[in-house]
């Protein structure tokens, strides 16, 4: 379904919605159901089944792109709310008085990668 939208030029969740509203499919208000399909279409980049990606910015929207620079801005956002979240579960877990070690936690996630 995500053939259906022209992504050689940055477009927003608006457009892109006008666009599935076209095809009488629906997007839900946070969008949940286009992230899912950006997602499985980038699984084939990571697997190198091609070349493009689906980038995302929150300015711009998303993009199909094979510009090395705009896929690795897009990838440093994943790894920046990686963090983040890791960073959140760490503080839970030692408020519940519980001692995470932060390297042994990444080296364990390294692993089931």
């Amino acid at each position: 379904m995500i053939e259906i939208i022209n992504l050689s030029d940055w477009k927003k969740m608006k457009e892109i919605k006008e666009v599935y509203e076209r095809y009488d499919k629906h997007i839900s208000k946070d969008g949940r159901e286009f992230r899912l399909l950006v997602e499985q279409y980038n699984e084939g980049y990571f697997n190198h089944l091609h070349d493009d990606f689906i980038a995302h910015d929150n300015v711009k929207g998303y993009k199909l792109t094979s510009d090395p620079k705009e896929i690795e801005r897009s990838l440093n956002d994943y790894k920046k709310r990686g963090i983040n979240q890791l960073i959140k579960y760490c503080r839970g877990m030692r408020a519940r008085g519980e001692n995470i070690n932060l390297q042994l936690l990444i080296e364990e996630t390294e692993d089931g990668i």
